[in-house]
């Protein structure tokens, strides 16, 4: 009994050592293309952003210039 729980021991024991003791290598390569293209569809997406961002300011300026006329006829009777 003694024997078979120092058998399983070293056995597990070995076990637990190779595959911690796996050199992982670091050299890592980057595929260049990949990162290109990632780079060119940021762009465009920060490109097309920026143009729903103009387009919806102009709403916003137009719905104010709106609002503004209105008071301004409800004030007075015309737009100046």
């Amino acid at each position: 009994m003694n024997l078979k729980k120092l058998i399983a021991i070293v056995v597990m024991g070995l076990v637990t050592l190779s595959a911690c003791g796996e050199k992982k290598t670091k050299n890592m390569e980057i595929d260049t293309s990949a990162v290109e293209e990632a780079a060119v569809q940021i762009e465009e997406e920060a490109a097309a952003n920026e143009a729903k961002i103009k387009a919806a300011k102009k709403r916003v300026a137009d719905s104010l210039k709106k609002v503004d006329s209105l008071r301004q006829v409800k004030e007075h009777g015309h737009v100046h």
